[in-house]
């Protein structure tokens, strides 16, 4: 069985895909993705942070008070 040949018609409508959907993002949000890269891809805000440290603090404190009363 054979491949069928692409007609005019579907190259064109192809290459209007490629022209239109080509550009994934804009230069900012390539600078934006870039800038996150670069640091290791950590996007993680001050604020998200110091939530993180909270809940991490309150899970070690509940596990070492389980450790201790066994």
């Amino acid at each position: 069985m054979t491949t069928p040949k692409v007609t005019a018609e579907v190259r064109k409508y192809l290459a209007s895909i490629g022209a239109k959907g080509g550009k994934a993002f804009t230069e900012k949000k390539k600078a934006q993705l870039s800038k996150i890269q670069s640091k290791g891809g950590k996007t993680v805000t001050p604020k998200k942070l110091a939530h993180l440290r909270r809940m991490t603090a309150e899970r070690v404190a509940r596990q070492r008070a389980q450790r201790d009363a066994q």
